[in-house]
């Protein structure tokens, strides 16, 4: 193998890093909510399962003998509905991070894509348009880029 495909999977994992963080302050600023939102609802599920095994345990203390057995089975429920709730703060975590990601994408992709086009306006390269995803909310103001490109390279003709 030569050099260039050696170094081109270390490429790949940068391009794929890059792909999922675009704007590092700027998806954290969308994200947080979120987080502290789950965390909320992680806190409040685990105090009122630790409320409901405390006031088992409480029955099972001032239980007469034929209680116990019923309250074993209230256990065995108490331990299935552990299970779930584990499941579900599982799949509640994984839900808002790729949330997370997708809708940090929908707003700092176009952004940075836009930021990029300017910048490149402003160095004079009239030559460079913006694209964006067909349906983007920013496509608007993408073909408004676009057009002012298009007139200041017809006015100032090509620099670069």
């Amino acid at each position: 193998m030569s050099a260039s495909s050696k170094e081109r999977p270390e490429r790949n994992n940068s391009r794929r890093f890059r792909t999922v963080i675009i704007d590092a302050k700027g998806q954290l600023r969308l994200f947080l909510p979120l987080a502290v939102l789950l965390t909320g609802a992680v806190i409040l599920v685990v105090v009122l399962y630790q409320v409901m095994l405390g006031a088992v345990g409480n029955l099972t203390e001032n239980a007469s003998s034929e209680c116990v057995s019923s309250l074993a089975g209230m256990v065995d429920m108490l331990f299935q509905l552990e299970v779930v709730i584990v499941g579900g703060m599982i799949a509640l975590v994984v839900l808002t991070f790729v949330l997370g990601i997708v809708y940090s994408h929908r707003i700092y992709g176009p952004k940075v894509a836009l930021l990029r086009h300017v910048k490149s306006l402003t160095e004079g390269d009239y030559s460079v348009t913006a694209k964006l995803r067909r349906f983007d909310e920013f496509q608007d103001l993408a073909d408004g880029l676009n057009e002012l490109a298009t007139a200041l390279r017809q006015r100032h003709g090509e620099k670069k």
